[in-house]
């Protein structure tokens, strides 16, 4: 759907990574924003790019005259993909070194 989350890896044995712990780490964030000023901001972060996102888990309620919209954000870090969610209300953000 809309929401999903696809992924693929290419990690050696060698690490130890299943795919059951990658599915248990795997976050799918939604980012929401108050302002166009500060999203326009954040969009210009080059793709690879590493920034700290600063703000709330949000839930969404909405409507239109042909959808109804109801989006959760998760809450707990038990739920595994595809559950698990986090909408996030963007407060600010910071460009930070990735550390590579």
């Amino acid at each position: 759907g809309a929401h999903t989350l696809k992924y693929s890896y290419d990690i050696p044995n060698a690490l130890g990574l299943t795919e059951e712990y990658i599915d248990e780490h795997i976050s799918n964030n939604h980012l929401v924003f108050l302002n166009s000023t500060l999203e326009n901001e954040v969009k210009k972060a080059p793709e690879g790019s590493c920034i700290i996102i600063r703000g709330k888990l949000v839930d969404i309620r909405g409507a239109s005259p042909q959808k109804k919209y109801s989006i959760d954000s998760s809450t707990r870090r038990n739920d595994t993909y595809p559950a698990g969610c986090e909408i996030i209300l963007v407060e600010s953000y910071t460009p930070v070194n990735c550390g590579n």
